[in-house]
């Protein structure tokens, strides 16, 4: 796909300076897809710390489970 981005000359001119002609694309690319990412999984963090989650009613589950051991009697490993 081809695109087409105003970026200040000054930014432009060190960048034809400092990058051979045919590595422009690629390596646009890669910062974008790169950029692209980070801000998922920022997002996603954002998202999580929203939730507030009390770690402690987690763990209060994790214990009954194992004391319990309803869980673990239930799982069967093959022969092997």
């Amino acid at each position: 796909m081809k695109m087409t981005f105003e970026i200040p000359d000054i930014i432009g001119e060190r960048f034809k300076a400092v990058v051979p002609r045919g590595s422009r694309s690629p390596l646009v690319a890669k910062l974008i897809e790169r950029r692209l990412v980070e801000n998922n999984l920022d997002e996603a963090c954002r998202k999580a710390n929203d939730l507030n989650l009390d770690l402690s009613d987690w763990e209060k589950l994790n214990e009954s489970v194992v004391k319990s051991g309803d869980v673990l009697s239930s799982i069967s490993c093959p022969d092997g």
